[in-house]
């Protein structure tokens, strides 16, 4: 049965080693779709041509464009499960890749948010690395505004996807073995228990 799994976390959340450790447990295969967008464009493609002009003057890239990317990726996929990091980024988005899921049968993908419910407390931390006695206030002011500017551009999202039954929460400040208990048993519940 092939397994779409949607991984959204914000800056600081344990998204890389989280996305990480599942690929490696649990035998999905990332799909990175800016970085198959960027791949398009380097590789001078026909649909990287295409592409350049929107990369190059920092627009929006049109939804049929990354409808192609998604699918092209899709074809070439040597496994049958999916991680998706940090995409979809708009309730728009997510309609089309499910559908296009779906050609793939992939069937009901699942959501799980790894979010950061204190950010201020993410930022101080982040502000003391480094900084044994001071934390610096410059960190802990970008830190903020790039866990805000990830909120902000992804909260319909999130509040379109808490509706859905495939969604899971869990919280991106607990220490790691936390975390990964959490979505051990979630995923356990979901497609069983690994093979090593």
């Amino acid at each position: 049965m092939n397994q779409a799994l949607i991984l959204l976390a914000p800056p600081f959340a344990h998204h890389g080693r989280l996305k990480d450790w599942i690929c490696q447990t649990y035998g999905f295969q990332p799909l990175d779709v800016g970085l198959n967008i960027r791949a398009e464009v380097d590789d001078q493609t026909e649909l990287g041509r295409q592409l350049q002009d929107f990369l190059q003057n920092g627009e929006v890239i049109p939804e049929r464009f990354v409808k192609e990317v998604l699918w092209h990726s899709l074809e070439n996929l040597s496994s049958n499960r999916v991680l998706f990091l940090n995409f979809p980024r708009m309730v728009e988005q997510q309609r089309f890749l499910e559908e296009i899921l779906g050609y793939f049968s992939f069937k009901s993908p699942r959501y799980l948010y790894c979010g950061l419910p204190e950010p201020e407390l993410a930022a101080e931390a982040m502000a003391h690395q480094g900084h044994e006695h001071q934390p610096d206030p410059l960190v802990a002011e970008r830190v903020l505004e790039a866990i805000q500017r990830y909120e902000d551009r992804f909260s319909p999202l999130l509040g379109h996807l808490e509706k859905l039954p495939g969604f899971h929460r869990i919280d991106g400040q607990r220490a790691w073995d936390l975390v990964e208990t959490d979505v051990t048993d979630w995923l356990d519940s979901w497609i069983g228990i690994p093979q090593n």
